[in-house]
């Protein structure tokens, strides 16, 4: 074999965690972005320096992650390509007026978290670098680097409901029943009560992909240990109730409905029926595509994801339903963080080449409604000049409002712990 084979033979390869050194990085950027000094505005930083303090935040991230390809990605998408031109004419909107569905949109930009409504008004909730909807959006869950943090979203302060003090927070999920949290601390999952009570380990060691839930009211959680296999538990006695054979890192998870689980790898999108029932299986092939992200829609019988062409540089959005994939998208750069309307007749795609939010009706023949210089939106009084790759928001939910609400979060202790347990909300 030539030296040269053998070095697009390794180019090829997939990198471990690549797909999770994007979060990492952005975690970074963020981090160095709300620390930097703000100056007035006839002294305007250049945006290049600005992009610089970035890439010095992404060499740190590649010291200590082995998916460089990624960032070397997102720095040239910065850097050295022109701005893709996204969708144009009629169907553009400048500003983000009006979603076309029922619900609330939870988005975490470098600043913090955010809440857009309905009639497309915003308000930004805390700076924290991740959040993740309540069931009926009543409530979220919001973290950082050393705490977690449950908050009312109708406020601007004073919305702590209650917080934990705990290292390396990140991917938290709260379950359908609204009496628990999921989350990873490090490389451990942790559960805890939805009032903030009894924070306890549920697995030492998973790997680094968001836990998914079952619908339901059983508590029932979907995750990944570090040799890729998937395994569902009781969340309040961590009985294993099912687990596939080992295979390559996911890097999503998502409820078709209560009975199937999707797992998304970087090269293949495998559905499971308990127990350990391979249902459907599409694969990407390795020198091709690789897979970025997925969806369950509302009603769990859809499912949206995305994958990148190697080949053209075009990321493509489809729809599974039924065993069956259709294409409804397709554009330059990645699509990650695909979202739901809750009425399940549209797809929210961000759009980061392009600087857009893309809303495409999945009902009939796809639509498409674009929302343009999105970064800016959710950056008020920043300057001007900063490249959009470098503030478009990460969308986290689309969720409905309207529901019969949650009770609320009771303060911590045993009373409270002990009500909760008549209730079956605490079955330890």
């Amino acid at each position: 074999m030539k030296q040269r084979d053998l070095r697009n033979l390794l180019l090829e390869q997939p990198v471990p965690g690549e797909h999770t050194a994007e979060e990492r990085t952005w975690d970074v950027v963020r981090q160095s972005f709300l620390a930097r000094e703000r100056v007035p505005r006839e002294r305007r930083v250049p945006w290049r320096l600005l992009v610089a303090l970035a890439i010095v935040g992404a060499g740190v991230a590649i010291g200590v992650t082995p998916a460089g390809s990624t960032i070397a990605d997102w720095v040239r998408d910065t850097l050295g390509r022109d701005r893709v031109v996204g969708v144009q004419g009629e169907q553009v909107e400048p500003v983000l007026l009006r979603l076309p569905a029922p619900g609330q949109i939870l988005t975490t930009a470098p600043n913090g978290v955010w809440v857009v409504n309905r009639d497309g008004s915003k308000r930004f909730v805390g700076e924290y670098a991740g959040a993740t909807w309540s069931p009926n959006a009543q409530f979220v869950a919001a973290w950082n680097d050393s705490e977690l943090v449950a908050l009312d979203p109708t406020m601007t302060e004073g919305n702590i409901h209650w917080s934990l003090a705990r290292e390396n927070v990140s991917a938290a999920r709260w379950a359908p029943s609204g009496f628990r949290v999921a989350y990873l601390a490090g490389a451990s999952l942790r559960v805890v009560v939805g009032n903030g009570a009894d924070d306890r380990l549920l697995e030492r060691r998973v790997a680094p992909v968001a836990p998914a839930w079952r619908p339901g009211q059983e508590n029932v959680l979907a995750y990944s240990d570090p040799d890729g296999r998937i395994l569902v538990v009781e969340a309040d006695t961590g009985k294993v109730l099912w687990r596939t054979p080992r295979a390559p890192l996911p890097i999503a998870l998502t409820w078709l409905n209560g009975e199937e689980l999707a797992v998304l790898t970087e090269q293949q999108l495998r559905v499971f029926r308990a127990p350990r029932q391979l249902v459907a299986s599409i694969d990407f092939p390795r020198r091709l595509y690789t897979a970025t992200g997925i969806v369950a829609g509302p009603d769990g019988r859809q499912a949206a994801y995305s994958v990148y062409s190697k080949r053209d540089g075009q990321g493509i959005v489809y729809v599974y339903n039924r065993r069956q994939s259709r294409q409804i998208f397709s554009g330059s750069g990645r699509f990650r963080d695909l979202a739901w309307s809750p009425d399940g007749r549209f797809l929210l795609v961000p759009w980061r080449a392009a600087d857009q939010w893309l809303f495409i009706r999945t009902v009939g023949r796809p639509r498409v409604r674009a929302n343009a210089d999105i970064a800016a939106q959710f950056a008020p009084g920043e300057d001007a000049a900063v490249p959009p790759a470098l503030g478009f928001p990460r969308v986290e939910g689309w969720c409905c409002a309207e529901e019969e609400p949650l009770p609320p979060p009771a303060e911590t202790g045993a009373a409270e712990t002990g009500a909760a347990t008549e209730t079956g909300a605490e079955a330890r």
